[in-house]
């Protein structure tokens, strides 16, 4: 369930159903302090689940094997964490320039186009009057 639906579920559900339940005040204050504390619960998990995720990639991008660079990138194209535009583009110059790797630097050339990353350009520009003589 996406983060903004699953918010709304989790605040209008008591509300609604202690609207249509309610018998006294008591029991709609209750269930709305039910309700906040279950949304204050979901964002406390989703900061936590983001940082957890954010020091994991710094220590796969810092390592030097393509796998773990493989693992991370595969994990930054499904979550976007611009913090890491640059690494991207220095791992994608690192191993171009070294010849290494080619699905790491496909899978890097997909993030510096999903998310717009214009340092690798001139890098980007040279491959293309290269690979075509432009």
């Amino acid at each position: 369930m996406d983060f903004k639906y699953r918010a709304y579920y989790l605040w209008y559900s008591p509300i609604i159903s202690a609207y249509i339940n309610c018998k006294n005040i008591d029991y709609i204050n209750q269930k709305l302090a039910n309700a906040i504390n279950n949304i204050g619960k979901f964002l406390k998990f989703q900061i936590m689940d983001k940082t957890e995720t954010i020091v994991q990639l710094k220590k796969l991008l810092a390592s030097k094997k393509a796998a773990d660079l493989l693992k991370a990138l595969k994990k930054l194209q499904r979550n976007y964490f611009p913090e890491f535009g640059n690494t991207v583009v220095d791992i994608f110059e690192e191993r171009y320039k070294r010849n290494i790797s080619w699905e790491v630097q496909v899978e890097a050339i997909k993030i510096i186009g999903k998310q717009h990353l214009v340092k690798a350009l001139p890098l980007l520009e040279q491959i293309v009057k290269k690979k075509y003589g432009a």
